[in-house]
């Protein structure tokens, strides 16, 4: 049996959207983000474009994207100071 609960969902164009839910599939609990698209007849569907992973992997799940949330930001900072915005970018 597979059951699935919506965590959190934000979209990412006009015809998409990522959704991160939770999900058991087999007695094993499992958190997956995947990015869902708005078909032609107005409903959401998933695509293959996502990541599904064991549940005792949150943690490592979540260090990874603070991780990236500091190398982004420092990229900002790092940019700012140089004058975002040239004619190059």
């Amino acid at each position: 049996m597979k059951e699935s609960k919506v965590i959190y969902e934000f979209r990412k164009s006009a015809l998409g959207k990522v959704v991160c839910q939770l999900r058991e599939f087999k007695g094993k609990k499992l958190i997956d983000i995947r990015v869902f698209y708005l078909s032609e007849d107005g409903s959401w569907r998933p695509t293959a474009k996502g990541i599904c992973l064991r549940g005792e992997l949150i943690s490592e799940l979540k260090e990874a994207i603070n991780q990236a949330v500091n190398e982004d930001s420092a990229a900002r900072t790092s940019k700012k100071g140089q004058g975002e915005g040239s004619a190059n970018e």
